[in-house]
């Protein structure tokens, strides 16, 4: 995970940090720059749907889509905020929320409501179908990367970072 860190946030960047916090690796990184939702959608992004952003302080957008990688397309909820720093200060409880292995994935305990049944994946059992399975967060962590919180389709943590180094190689212009 150090080497995809080094190589997804070793250049340009001025506020890149690495902690264990309660939901895994928690990553920040910032060079200034703001992105906005047109970059994204004008990006191989596929865009499912846009959630309000009702209960998510802060909030500018938030857009619920996938991006195909080779064969496979992985499933991102990307939330725009309007600098990095809102970001990290009003978005980062609910993207521990909305992550890791002990996300919140049922409605009635959910602080942010919208898409939670997006975030939820069905695991073990026939595919496609709940029956001899059961469900769990479909996100196994988040990146913060300049305005936007990633919050980005793995098993784990470590599989999440991949994937959300997928997306933010497509939206980095220095690449």
């Amino acid at each position: 995970t150090t080497v995809i860190l080094v190589a997804l946030f070793g250049s340009g960047c001025t506020d890149d940090r690495e902690y264990s916090g309660q939901g895994g690796l928690i990553q920040i990184a910032d060079s200034g720059r703001i992105i906005h939702v047109s970059e994204l959608l004008e990006s191989p992004f596929k865009k499912f749907k846009e959630y309000s952003t009702e209960g998510l302080p802060g909030a500018e957008a938030v857009i619920y889509g996938f991006l195909k990688v080779d064969s496979d397309s992985f499933d991102y909820e990307v939330r725009f905020y309007k600098n990095h720093k809102e970001s990290v200060e009003l978005g980062t409880e609910f993207a521990e929320e909305g992550s890791g292995p002990s996300a919140v994935i049922k409605k009635r305990n959910a602080l942010y409501k919208e898409g939670i049944r997006d975030r939820r994946v069905v695991i073990g059992g026939l595919e496609g179908a709940i029956e001899g399975g059961s469900t769990g967060p479909k996100y196994g962590g988040y990146l913060i990367y300049e305005n936007l919180i990633m919050l980005c389709q793995g098993a784990n943590v470590e599989q999440s970072m991949e994937r959300c180094e997928f997306l933010t190689n497509m939206l980095n212009p220095n690449k």
